[in-house]
């Protein structure tokens, strides 16, 4: 389960702080709204997703992340939350939108900053805890399904932070594999639908709060992962990308989904 003296005084000490880590565990446990019963991806130590995906993407996918059809800066604001407003958001807001929903969850969220992230995206802390208690890595995939390799590199990522449990988002879909191996790890897997349904279950209010950072300023046009800035829409005999605005210094490069 996730949510967290002279011989014998350094076991002593050892079992107050192994009890006080279950404490925590105990507290966030209780503190995460539980889904549905059918829809039960909780921080448990053998998490599982009862998600059958609807249908298998083929891929010619040439970068890592699918963003968004190219589209004009500051598009309609959207008013309610939909799935399409989800597979909407650029890679960098999602993340900042996962961020913000472990915050109203009660967990401490803290994410990243542009470069390498080493695998995570977002760091989950219990109460008054210095140390992450879960990772959370974010794939704004849609076109595409999320396999099992980011799902064992995110293993990795638990065993070399020495936290409790990993928490895998997309706007799509996993793989059967990706499913399968999460269920016999500690790690949770949540869908774009399976997120969307969380938020819906959520007050009123925090959906409120929730829309206003999805949907703050331009949320399509996609971030560069190394400057931290905005891309800008560029054409080139190999279809429509986002490019950075630093080239040729930063020759970041992420292709349309109609180009996919």
């Amino acid at each position: 389960m996730v949510p967290i003296g002279k011989v014998l005084a350094p076991l002593g000490t050892i079992a107050a702080v192994a009890f006080g880590l279950l404490a925590i565990i105990l507290y966030l446990r209780q503190r995460w709204s539980p889904l549905p019963p059918d829809l039960s991806a909780t921080l448990s130590g053998k998490p599982h997703l009862p998600y059958v995906p609807r249908s298998n993407h083929g891929s010619t996918a040439t970068t890592e992340r699918i963003e968004p059809a190219l589209q004009a800066a500051s598009p309609p604001k959207s008013t309610a939350w939909s799935l399409k407003l989800l597979r909407d958001l650029e890679w960098k807001r999602f993340e900042e939108l996962t961020a913000a929903f472990f915050r109203e969850k009660s967990y401490r969220a803290e994410t990243q900053q542009s470069g390498a992230d080493g695998g995570i995206d977002v760091k989950l802390y219990g109460k008054d805890s210095d140390r992450p208690i879960a990772v959370v890595q974010c794939k704004a995939w849609n076109t595409r399904q999320v396999g099992i390799k980011p799902v064992r590199e995110l293993l990795g990522v638990i065993t070399h932070e020495q936290v409790l449990a990993g928490i895998f988002m997309t706007t799509g879909e996993y793989t059967q594999e990706a499913i399968a191996f999460a269920r016999d790890n500690p790690i949770t897997l949540l869908t774009g639908e399976l997120f969307l349904a969380e938020i819906l279950e959520m007050p009123v209010e925090s959906q409120q709060r929730l829309l206003a950072v999805a949907t703050r300023g331009d949320y399509m046009t996609p971030t560069c992962p190394s400057c931290g800035i905005k891309l800008t829409h560029r054409t080139s005999q190999n279809g429509d990308f986002w490019g950075c605005k630093n080239y040729p210094r930063c020759k970041v490069k992420i292709f349309s989904k109609s180009e996919q």
